[in-house]
């Protein structure tokens, strides 16, 4: 990289004032549509937004956008999350992807921002500024990019089997359980169940898979604003064929889900909306559930609840099960442990084969 690697403050001072001036945002889709713009000027031809509950702060949200424009390099993601690190102020052309940085279009109305750019099949640069560390650490420097790599990965799943892969934040487990069920595509490998291709297939093969072959627990529950937890859990479990030998109401007792399960997720707690998550995923004749961080919103009493029904989805269903944990604890109750790092799987010394 140039002589900026690793060295690059916060501001740039020498464009704070035209900074300050194009992310005066007055509104959340004047922000997002600054995102979008700037997928556009990556010569973008699918753009997708996703906007959801933040997990650790349900009032808050999570927006994404995934676009197939052009990568940037590491020189130019270091500038991207520079505070008016951009020369593209008052015409629509200049150096980088994002036209005036990236923290003017989304920090004006974020606290926290996770960039990931392809530059080719294997290398995956990731960025990340979050205004909290920033003020609580005194920094004054931008973090350096770093490399992410998911490659030369080889995981087996046994029927019944469950299994843990944990890792430090931003190193790619969420990137992994994408890319295994198909949301995301990958460039090189397969994933497959029982012969049936998961990875690299159309949009509708995918969506057929996620009704049939994988269940996902995502971070944060999202759910159907509209409809009430047992009405989520039930939509899933007629779109699946209702092949589940339990019915929704059935597991959201066994997940100590009272009478919230007639309430909207609005008016639940983020732990109970994650158990109904948790419920619609075992509802589904799926053989395989994917879950990122599934208890990470849950006090320890209902930790216990969720791991058992997983292990009894293992153990009676026939299910295999691997999900995301940073917790220790959660990972014990596994049969395999492995650690995501630097772009590979390698097991714990503690598992068990």
């Amino acid at each position: 990289m140039s002589q900026h690697d690793g060295d690059l403050p916060v501001v740039d001072l020498a464009h704070f004032l035209e900074a300050t001036r194009d992310s005066g945002y007055r509104s959340f889709a004047a922000a997002v549509s600054e995102l979008i713009d700037n997928s556009l000027q990556a010569g973008a031809r699918s753009i997708d937004v996703i906007v959801g509950p933040d997990q650790p702060e349900p009032s808050a949200l999570t927006v994404a956008v995934l676009d197939d424009g052009s990568g940037m390099n590491r020189e130019q993601l270091a500038r991207a999350l520079q505070f008016g690190g951009s020369s593209r102020f008052n015409d629509r052309e200049g150096l980088g992807r994002f036209g005036m940085g990236l923290p003017n279009a989304s920090l004006s109305r974020a606290r926290r921002v996770d960039v990931y750019s392809w530059r080719n099949k294997r290398w995956v640069w990731h960025a990340v500024l979050d205004l909290d560390e920033l003020l609580l650490q005194d920094q004054t420097r931008l973090p350096t990019p770093a490399r992410c790599r998911l490659a030369d990965l080889n995981l087996t799943v046994a029927t019944k089997e469950m299994v843990a892969i944990m890792g430090k934040s931003g190193v790619g487990k969420t990137t992994l359980l994408n890319s295994l069920c198909g949301l995301l595509p990958i460039n090189e490998g397969k994933c497959t169940i029982d012969g049936v291709q998961l990875t690299n297939v159309g949009k509708r093969r995918v969506r057929q898979n996620l009704r049939e072959s994988v269940s996902l627990v995502f971070q944060s529950p999202h759910l159907v604003p509209g409809l009430t937890l047992l009405q989520n859990v039930q939509l899933a479990w007629s779109i699946s064929g209702k092949q589940s030998p339990f019915s929704p109401a059935e597991v959201l007792d066994r997940l100590n889900i009272g009478e919230e399960r007639n309430y909207l997720p609005e008016l639940v707690s983020g732990g109970q909306a994650q158990r109904a998550a948790i419920a619609r995923s075992l509802v589904t004749p799926a053989k395989v559930i994917l879950a990122d961080e599934p208890t990470a919103a849950l006090d320890s009493v209902n930790v216990g609840h969720a791991l058992s029904e997983l292990r009894k989805a293992c153990s009676e269903s026939g299910k295999c099960v691997v999900l995301v944990t940073h917790d220790f604890a959660i990972a014990s109750h596994c049969e395999r442990v492995f650690h995501l790092e630097e772009g590979k799987l390698r097991a714990s010394s503690n598992s068990s084969n």
